[in-house]
This record gives structure tokens, C-alpha cells and sequence, in this order.
């Protein structure tokens, strides 16, 4: 009888990544190269081995553009960017965005699905705390909120606002709760009675016409869009971009201005071209 050696490394390989199917829960294990596992997981979960439920809010939306604006025939090179920015009181915790091209879409349906986590620091779990244990809070102040705005692109042309929606989050104390809308978009009310200054742009909340927001123009920031950023008077976004100063994530420590890209371009800050 004849006996051959065993390839132990190829055995130690294969037992690692059996391993790492199972460590990592509902994530995905990588195996690292100095043999190290490492996790990858969606939104849903957090912790190293995907072990915990994250608190979250999960956004549901179709835009129904059959009675708007636009139609196939003569909106062909026209793209819309929906920006979602999900707040605490007045502070942007997380941004998301996506785009829509209305030839493409008008007469289809799309169910695009969004998460939103909560912070895990210390202040927002007691302050959550805090409210899950206080019916009169619950009832009467609703500090997280989410804000969605749609830009319109075309070729050439600077970004323009187009249309806003803002809906409070009712059920924050809840480790998740679901919000589903349908966002139909008409023609904008122009807001020429409403009192925003020479630095705000007015527009009407489509799913609540008696209300409208003041939204700072393009490089501007603060209390009452008082003060120009530097950066983006500067050139931080390029050029037909919009630069907002202030919507970029809190959680990602909102050190650099958010750019909203024309038509043809992408990156952070708009420098890459998208070849025809």
C-alpha cells in the first residue's frame, strides 16, 4: 500500500473560507491576504460579524411623472436628479441621491428603495431613548425629518431646482419603520408672494401646497442663506454644478461641500466628464 502527502495549505484554504461563510451572519466574508476575515454587509447590520440590527428608516419611492411637465418626444436629453437628505432637526445626517430620465420612464413603473440609519453614538441613542419612554414627545415633536429635492440637467445648462417634498418621520423611536410615497410631479408654483431674500430660492412642497421652503442658492450657507462659502466661491464644484455647503452627511463629518452635477459630469466635485 502506497501512501501520498496531503496538501495541508490547500485543506487550511478551503476550512477558511467554509468559515468565513458562516462568521460573517447575513454579511459577506472576505478572506484577507494575511488570512484575516473580513466583513462586508448591507445597511440592514452592523457590528465586526454583521451581529447587530441596525435602527433605521427605509424610504420607498415611485415617481409618477405621467402628468407632468415633460413628455417623450421633447425631453429626451433631459435628467433628473433626486437628491434625499435625511435629517435631525436642522442637520443633515445622511444624503442619497439618484436620477431619473423622464423619456425613459414616463410611462413605466419604478419602486426605488433607500436606507437611512441612525447614529450609533451616545447623544442619538438617549436621545431616541428618551423619546421612546415620553408619549407627549412622541406626539408633539418630530426632530428627524426627509427632504427631497429634484433638479433638472440638461446639456450645457446650469442645474436647476424643479420641485421639493418634505415629510416628518412620525415613528422615529421604532428600530424600523417604512415610509412609501409616490411623487408626482406637476408645475412648479413660482412662490412670487412668498418672503424668501435675494440669496433663497422658494419652492412649493408638492405634497403640501400651502407650505413652501426658502432653500439657499447655489454657495450659499447659514441662517437665512446669509454667508457665501469660500470654497465654493472659489471653484470648489466645477462649473454649471451647484455647491451646497452644508449637505454633506453629519456622520461623515460634513467637512466638504456637496456638488450636484450638471448633465455630463460626476465625481465629488463634478471633475469627471461622462463620454457620449
Amino acid at each position: 500500500m502506497t501512501t501520498e502527502p496531503v496538501d495541508m495549505s490547500l485543506y487550511n484554504t478551503t476550512s477558511s473560507l467554509l468559515i468565513s461563510a458562516y462568521r460573517c451572519n447575513r454579511g459577506l466574508g472576505i478572506l484577507s491576504t494575511n488570512h484575516s476575515i473580513v466583513c462586508f454587509f448591507p445597511p440592514q447590520y452592523y457590528g465586526n460579524y454583521c451581529q447587530y440590527h441596525s435602527d433605521r428608516f427605509l424610504l420607498l419611492l415611485h415617481l409618477n411623472l405621467s402628468q407632468s411637465i415633460y413628455s417623450v418626444q421633447n425631453h429626451t436629453e433631459i435628467l433628473l436628479k433626486v437628491l434625499l437628505l435625511f435629517f435631525f432637526e436642522n442637520q443633515v445626517l445622511m444624503t442619497n441621491q439618484f436620477q431619473v430620465q423622464p423619456a425613459l420612464e414616463m410611462n413605466k413603473i419604478y419602486k426605488k428603495t433607500f436606507h437611512f440609519v441612525y447614529s450609533h453614538s451616545l447623544r442619538f441613542r438617549q436621545e431616541r431613548m428618551k423619546r421612546y419612554f415620553n408619549r407627549s414627545n412622541i406626539l408633539h415633536s418630530h426632530p428627524y425629518s426627509i427632504r427631497i429635492e429634484m433638479y433638472e440637467t440638461q446639456r450645457d445648462k446650469q442645474v436647476s431646482l424643479i420641485a421639493g417634498w418634505q415629510y416628518s418621520i412620525d415613528f422615529d423611536y421604532l428600530p424600523v419603520f417604512l415610509l412609501a410615497k409616490v411623487l408626482r410631479l406637476t408645475k412648479p408654483n413660482p412662490c412670487l408672494t412668498n418672503p424668501c431674500n435675494k440669496n433663497q430660492q422658494c419652492q412649493q412642497l408638492i405634497n403640501d401646497q400651502s407650505k413652501y421652503l426658502c432653500l439657499c442658492k447655489s454657495n450659499f450657507t447659514g441662517e437665512g442663506c446669509s454667508i457665501e462659502d469660500s470654497r465654493c466661491k472659489n471653484g470648489f464644484c466645477a462649473a454649471q454644478a451647484l455647491c451646497k455647503p452644508d449637505y454633506q452627511s453629519l456622520l461623515r463629518g460634513n467637512q466638504s461641500p456637496y456638488c450636484i452635477c450638471p448633465y455630463n459630469r460626476y465625481g465629488p466635485q463634478c471633475d469627471i466628464n461622462i463620454d457620449d
